[in-house]
């Protein structure tokens, strides 16, 4: 018996639910002989995570053990956004329940108040000015359990709203991931301002549209010749929809982007680059050794870097026009919770959806030109400016 893998290889490896890369360190045969194998056979390999202490060292068996190769790197990236979206499911679940339960509680306080206050003593001035603070919380407590009983109608009618449920393609899924890693693992940004922008890749998809639109109306002049029918498939609808309606969905789009990044769409390193732009200062450097920039200029052919401060005043814009594919498809991760405090009805829903789901499958065609290929280094001064 051999072992697949050989010491002082690259590996991934199962830690727990994710997968994570590691170097096999040694790599043995285990007979189940030996007191310190525990009784486990076959090929086991002492393995060190990448970037995790000595103290994690430890034998695995082979079934734990994977080859480092673009398949499985897809896996582990696949396993860590999968992870990342049943913990939002799961905080969500929380704060659903925490509402629910505080205003189950809001309206028997309120109950509780209102009875107590009516057997208030009034026959003393002191009883009496006790009696006037009863009735006032025996009102505030009415008011309560008004506000309790309309809390959970508002709940019982958002659960009621048509669900919406967007399918990330799993390309645009590694596209998350990466751009996760290199937030928030690597300390890098999105340079800033994005070309193509939002605003761009709204317009890029609109003449998309059109475009197949001709194409339909050509093939659909030339079925009528020949007496061939059109199918009836989602996409099929989105063409012959009024061009009014996809124009009501960019408009929403961007609208929800330019409300949203701010709060929901930054990771926490990105902010301080956000509230740089969002004051008008240009954030990334080109490459030039501007002073303080922190790398020279030999440094500055082969990267960029970002500093606190660009020392270039811009006009003010809007989120759309700065930022790119990269942040507007975190948009889409959250549109489902953003959509279910909308009023749609179930046939919107359906519309709607299908056009997002269009609009993915073109961001998977044009991903090339909508990403970023290299995300900008953040230079030290940034740091320090992110850790105040």
């Amino acid at each position: 018996m051999t072992t697949t893998f050989q010491a002082n290889e690259k590996v991934l490896c199962y830690h727990g639910p994710l997968i994570y890369q590691a170097k096999v360190l040694k790599a043995e045969i285990w007979t189940g002989t030996d007191p310190s194998e525990g009784g486990f056979t076959g090929p086991h390999y002492f393995v060190h995570y990448q970037g995790w202490k000595a103290s994690w060292d430890e034998w695995v068996p082979e079934s734990r053990v994977l080859k480092f190769n673009d398949e499985n790197i897809t896996r582990q990236k696949a396993l860590i956004l999968a992870a990342q979206n049943k913990g939002k499911e799961k905080e969500q679940e929380r704060q659903a329940a925490a509402a629910a339960s505080a205003a189950a509680s809001s309206s028997a306080g309120g109950s509780k108040d209102s009875g107590s206050s009516r057997k208030r003593p009034r026959d003393s001035d002191e009883k009496g000015r006790r009696g006037g603070s009863a009735g006032a919380a025996g009102a505030g407590g009415a008011s309560a359990s008004k506000r309790g009983r309309d809390a959970v109608g508002d709940e019982e009618e958002f659960l009621r709203r048509p669900e919406i449920k967007i399918v990330i393609p799993d390309a645009l899924k590694v596209q998350l991931v990466d751009d996760w890693e290199n937030v928030t693992k690597y300390d890098q940004l999105v340079p800033l301002p994005k070309k193509p922008n939002v605003k761009d890749v709204l317009k890029m998809y609109r003449d998309h549209v059109l475009e197949e639109r001709k194409k339909r109306e050509s093939k659909n002049s030339k079925d009528s010749k020949d007496g061939a029918t059109g199918s009836g498939s989602g996409s099929s609808r989105l063409l012959t929809q009024p061009l009014a309606v996809l124009d009501e969905v960019l408009s929403g789009l961007e609208l929800y982007f330019d409300k949203a990044l701010g709060n929901n769409l930054l990771y926490r390193f990105e902010r301080t680059q956000y509230l740089q732009i969002s004051k008008g200062a240009a954030a990334a450097m080109t490459g030039r050794n501007r002073g303080g920039a922190g790398f020279s200029a030999e440094e500055g052919k082969s990267k960029r870097e970002v500093t606190p401060t660009g020392g270039q005043e811009t006009e003010e814009k809007q989120p759309s026009e700065i930022y790119g594919a990269e942040h507007l498809l975190r948009l889409f991760v959250n549109l489902p919770s953003i959509i279910a405090h909308t009023t749609l009805d179930a046939d919107s829903v359906v519309i709607l959806r299908e056009h997002l789901d269009d609009f993915l499958a073109f961001m998977v065609k044009e991903k090339p030109k909508l990403f970023a290929s290299k995300y900008e280094v953040a230079s030290p001064a940034y740091h320090r400016v992110s850790l105040v």
